[in-house]
């Protein structure tokens, strides 16, 4: 810790606390989280492996530690239900999101598509559904839109896709936004991804 006391001596001597009995003051270290789990390290380590540092001195564990993000909405199976209302806003985070539907999506022309999360929206009426990620979000997202049928079926193909977005924000590399018409009743499976499995955090609008 930089006393000029070796680290063992000062542990043994009570002046620093070792929690986790690594040997390595508390002061020196603390938790640094990724899509694995949770380590102790110091920052510029935590840094390197492009996780999350909860701090010095804040061990794995603790009431305040970062935590692996675990979503249940990764697999399509346990999409997160989005409220039949007018305007509805969640965020959302693919950082730790495996893939499970269709590895590539024919926006312009098959395009990669992974680390998604899923929601569903059953409409109310039938209009036009707009699915926007625009705000808030800052990496190379991609959206598809399936038609899930009156009973929310996940894809397996891209047989029953509605809508696809790409870039359609404006950047390239950005976000995107769709537009597609929907009909009272049906269940829509809202996909959010990531070009070639890019993967970040956002609003989905």
């Amino acid at each position: 810790n930089r006393n000029g006391i070796p680290d063992d001596c000062d542990i043994a001597a009570q002046s620093s606390a070792d929690r986790n009995a690594d040997g390595v003051p508390d002061e020196c270290e603390g938790a640094c989280c990724d899509c694995f789990g949770c380590d102790e390290m110091d920052a510029a380590q935590c840094f390197f492996r492009h996780a999350t540092f909860a701090g010095y001195g804040v061990l794995c564990g603790d009431k305040n530690a970062c935590v692996p993000a675990v979503f249940g909405h990764d697999d399509c199976s346990q999409a997160r239900v989005i409220p039949s209302a007018p305007q509805f806003t969640t965020f959302f985070d693919t950082r730790c999101a495996s893939t499970d539907g269709p590895a590539a999506v024919p926006c312009t022309s098959d395009q990669p598509f992974g680390a998604d999360v899923w929601y569903t929206y059953r409409a109310p009426c039938s209009g036009l559904l707009r699915v926007d990620t625009c705000e808030g979000t800052f990496y190379d997202g991609m959206l598809a839109v399936y038609d899930g049928g009156f009973a929310c079926n996940c894809p397996t193909n891209n047989l029953g896709l509605s809508a696809c977005g790409d870039d359609t924000c404006g950047p390239g590399g950005g976000p995107a936004f769709v537009d597609l018409p929907v009909a009272q009743g049906r269940c829509y499976t809202i996909r959010v991804g990531g070009w070639d499995a890019a993967s970040g955090q956002g609003t989905l609008a």
